[in-house]
């Protein structure tokens, strides 16, 4: 393990498991110690598999238990694990459940973080703090140096020197996109041709430009702050000018991309998905953005994502307008008010504080409505939803609870927004009105970021010093209740009804469900129901196609596979999941149809 991956094990020891009570691990399963050479390990390998193989407990007049079924899988992860020198490394410094994180970070439970993090040393957790004081310092104190010189005091000190950080940071970020930049372009997997990289080299490199035009904008303007009377304001901004531009032409596709689901498709071209000829599936990839089903998270976040992208080209341009006109202001082309060259900001922001507050206002009365036993039926359409206006009384109670949460979501989005344009044009203000000659000292203008962090340092130190398993006991009868609700900052349901457990969901009631209505850690407890192995599956694509597999009964067809009504995508979009009745129809993976697989060659 490299030196670097030591030091953040080191840092962040405190989230770690500590005093491990699942059961023997690796070495122990294999009855090896700790120092045991490769040759030694596959002897013991070749050992226990041989006195557990199937055909060994037969001679015995031993039927194949399901421990015994469960064991052998360990062992022969143990030997996979410990054969490698590098996941043995990982091994033995994680133990088993941080390994297997490693491997599968969607397995992680943030729960028992939180759970390993109150019943960890202090040491361990002063470790987390001083890491934070040291970003706190590291991010506080340049702009708290630079508003000190700006107000005159301490002029033997350049600002190009004050700001040694911000450089050392714009470093790190260069080495960090030419890197990007030259990593290879991935190819799709040959069971996904569908598949479509995230993150190909033409988006990377539009990042590398963008990060490259702001960086050289503020090496000239602190140049001109200390000195460099050669450069006109105009050349200054022109690399500010060049990093908007590529802002707006990079939102500019994802907000005039139509957003479509499969039911709209069939409905506008009179025919099945199925049934649409190759011409017809391009030209609508040419157009939309195919989402499925309508009343799905992943369509719901496209037109999210949609409306944030075109309210980024709506501040880009925003922005542009007021740096045009500080250029022409500083060059003395216009004599205005620092005031009124800020007028285009005051506008936007605030019509986005009214458009949010109105929000605030139509969510909190639409789940009032929602909540009221007394008014059966919303006056409101909720198309965008799913719902489109039916009676309350017709839904169930689960829809309720959907319906209830995407309000509230639109409720936290609109409050937040409200109180973001709030901050940001008293921030601004504070900016514009030193500028223009206010008599107060420049580190005022920092008080809002200031008093921000400085809440969440007392935060993270009262969560430091007051940790302990008697407190995290608490917390959890308080704010976990039968659904499963949120741990505190963790997020999820406030307000659940406290339980001192959580059932776990059995396979009936998960399979019951529509994937695409599951999420992703009822998706992967329904393929452990299953026996399906889920380490591999990083992506949520390769989970619902695992799960869609382990549903139809073909889980030796691997993730990806074709076949069968509905297998694989038929644009460029997601997978399509089956219906209701299909996923409910489809026969479930039997215990005994799932057999040990021994590698013969392993045992030469």
């Amino acid at each position: 393990m490299s030196k670097r991956a030591r030091l953040a094990l080191w840092c962040c020891s405190a989230f770690l498991e500590h005093d491990s009570n699942d059961g023997p691990d690796y070495y122990d399963l294999l009855s090896i110690s700790h120092s045991a050479t490769p040759a030694a390990i596959k002897s013991a390998y070749k050992k226990k598999s041989l006195a557990m193989h199937p055909d060994k407990l037969a001679q015995q007049g031993r039927e194949m238990t399901e421990d015994d079924r469960t064991q052998f899988i360990k062992v022969k992860d143990a030997y996979e694990t410990l054969m490698n020198p590098k996941t043995r490394a990982v091994y033995d410094s994680l133990g088993e459940k941080g390994y297997n994180w490693y491997n599968d970070p969607m397995s992680i439970d943030r729960k028992e973080l939180l759970h390993n993090f109150c019943t960890s040393s202090l040491f361990d957790r002063s470790k987390i703090l001083f890491l934070f004081c040291c970003i706190f310092l590291i991010v506080t104190l340049p702009p708290v140096l630079f508003c000190i010189r700006a107000d005159g005091n301490i002029t033997s000190v350049p600002f190009s020197a004050i700001l040694t950080p911000l450089w050392l940071f714009d470093v790190f970020l260069f080495y960090v996109h030419i890197r990007s930049i030259m990593l290879p372009t991935v190819e799709p997997p040959e069971d996904n041709p569908n598949w479509v990289d995230p993150f190909p080299r033409s988006v990377r490199i539009l990042d590398f430009l963008s990060f490259l035009t702001f960086a050289t904008f503020t090496i000239l303007a602190v140049g001109k702050l200390d000195g460099w009377d050669d450069l006109s304001v105009s050349i200054i901004f022109i690399p500010y000018f060049l990093y908007e531009s590529i802002k707006f032409v990079t939102a500019v596709p994802k907000a005039f991309l139509g957003v479509i689901s499969i039911e709209e498709i069939e409905e506008l071209y009179k025919k099945s998905v199925f049934d649409m000829t190759p011409e017809e599936r391009a030209d609508v990839d040419a157009i939309f953005t195919v989402i499925a089903p309508a009343a799905s998270n992943e369509y719901r976040e496209g037109i999210k994502k949609k409306s944030e992208a075109r309210s980024s080209i709506l501040w880009c341009l925003t922005r542009t307008m007021v740096a045009i006109f500080l250029v022409l202001n500083l060059e003395d082309t216009i004599e205005w008010s620092y005031w009124a060259v800020f007028a285009p900001f005051w506008a936007i922001a605030c019509c986005v504080c009214c458009t949010n507050c109105m929000g605030v206002v139509q969510n909190s009365g639409e789940l009032t409505k929602l909540e009221s036993p007394d008014d059966p039926e919303i006056g409101t359409n909720y198309g965008s939803m799913g719902v489109e206006g039916e009676k309350l009384d017709g839904m169930t109670a689960e829809e309720k609870e959907e319906l209830k949460q995407i309000l509230g979501n639109k409720l936290q989005d609109s409050t937040s927004g409200c109180c973001g344009a709030l901050w940001l044009a008293g921030f601004v203000a504070l900016i514009v009105g030193r500028i223009a000659g206010a008599d107060y000292s420049s580190v005022w203008i920092l008080f809002p970021f200031l008093f921000f962090m400085g809440l969440i340092f007392c935060c993270i130190c009262y969560g430091v010093v007051g940790a302990n398993e008697e407190a995290f006991r608490k917390a959890e009868e308080e704010e976990f209740g039968e659904n499963g609700g949120g741990f505190g900052a963790f997020g999820g349901a406030a307000g659940a009804a406290p339980s001192a457990s959580v059932p776990e969901p059995t396979l009936e009631e998960l399979s019951g469900k529509d994937i695409s209505e599951m999420k992703v850690k009822e998706m992967k407890n329904e393929l452990r129901l299953r026996g399906v192995e889920t380490r591999g599956m990083v992506e949520k694509e390769d989970i619902v196609e695992g799960l869609r597999k382990a549903r139809e009964g073909k889980v030796g067809e691997g993730v990806g596979g074709s076949g069968g009504a509905g297998a694989g995508p038929v644009f460029n979009m997601p997978y399509v999941p089956p219906t209701p009745a299909a996923a409910a129809a489809a026969e479930p993976v039997k215990e005994e149809e799932v057999k040990v697989v021994v590698d013969m060659e392993d045992l030469d």
